[in-house]
């Protein structure tokens, strides 16, 4: 037994120096204590002239934490050469916390504008639906439900079983256990499989522009998931990116007509981040834009999402004010800011 143990022990030991080699390879990262967190933000070349030291740790420890309010360092330059090499220029730790405080207002206007966008592609597909003579409300249902392949049928049926269950949805699901019709379908439905259906949809209906509506509704949809799980927005929008988000020529029109010319798209929409927001606002215009006629529910929504909007504007303006150095996150939030007032605030 005594051999056994010595064996456990040398495993033990040859466990623990390859962790050890593993992180000395990878470099990660480390637990900080509140104190080392500040100590280590000083050593990147952060300063804290607008904030105490003392008032930088209860920041961190009460209003927010160290990874959400430094992720948005990114943003800024660092020094090339001498002896602060790899230190950001000009960066002092209150920037950070504005910052952050400005992407939270952008995620609430962000995640209103794309709830606002999933009603109104319900009310255009119900009202397409509703002018077609020729659908009843069940077999359109039934016959997307056969074009689906049969994992993704499963998955669907599995989907709509769980509506009986949830506290929201079982009282109308309960209702249709034979088949569902669409207007109780498109309400228990998720925004993915809504976007889905639209497609179906614009497929069997011939129309060319749902067709187009779906290519920008996925990018709703991607925004929407990033705000309702709380992921940052501004984090990262100066970075170039390659990707696949394609903006139509009706949204570069669109940016056109705001103020913008070619040069000026291609310089704020080289990021993926970028591409989609705008397409956000673009697609709430698009459905929004329509001239209501005593609507107060509609209306109502609408001034509480200006309202939101023209707050996030003077935050943006007061912190472009107050750091007023040019800079590429400056002229994002500019660009962000007059596509905002064009398109959301518009009366």
């Amino acid at each position: 037994s005594i051999v056994w143990k010595r064996g456990i022990h040398s495993m033990d030991n040859q466990c623990d120096s390859d962790i050890k080699k593993t992180c000395a390879i990878s470099k990660l990262p480390v637990k900080l204590s509140s104190i080392d967190q500040i100590k280590h933000l000083k050593k990147q070349g952060i300063t804290f002239n607008k904030q105490s030291e003392d008032s930088a740790i209860s920041y961190l420890s009460i209003f927010s934490y160290y990874f959400e309010t430094c992720s948005y360092k990114k943003l800024f330059s660092k020094r090339v050469g001498g002896s602060r090499d790899g230190q950001y220029i000009d960066l002092d730790f209150d920037q950070l916390c504005k910052i952050e405080q400005l992407n939270r207002m952008f995620q609430i206007l962000l995640l209103l504008i794309t709830l606002a966008i999933e009603h109104e592609a319900k009310v255009k597909l119900m009202k397409m639906f509703t002018e077609n003579p020729e659908e009843d409300g069940y077999s359109i249902v039934e016959d997307y439900m056969s074009s689906l392949y049969n994992d993704d049928r499963k998955i669907l049926i599995a989907e709509l079983e769980r509506l009986k269950d949830g506290k929201y949805s079982r009282e109308s699901a309960a209702k249709y256990t034979g088949g569902m019709p669409i207007w109780v379908f498109v309400e228990g439905i998720t925004f993915g499989t809504l976007l889905r259906f639209y497609r179906f949809c614009a497929k069997r209906w011939g129309s060319r522009e749902m067709q187009k509506e779906h290519h920008l509704l996925c990018r709703v949809k991607s925004v929407r998931n990033a705000c309702a799980h709380s992921n940052s927005i501004l984090d990262g929008i100066t970075e170039k990116s390659f990707d696949n988000v394609l903006l139509l020529e009706e949204v570069s029109k669109a940016i056109e007509a705001v103020g913008f010319n070619k040069r000026a798209r291609r310089s704020n929409m080289c990021n993926a981040k970028m591409k989609e927001i705008v397409i956000t606002a673009y697609m709430y215009k698009r459905f929004l834009s329509r001239n209501y006629q005593c609507d107060e529910c509609v209306n109502d929504q609408k001034s509480i999402i200006r309202y939101i909007a023209g707050g996030f504007i003077k935050k943006a303006s007061e912190y472009t004010k107050e750091y007023d150095k040019a800079s590429k996150f400056n002229s994002l939030l500019a660009f962000i800011c007059t596509v905002i007032d064009s398109w959301i605030c518009e009366r």
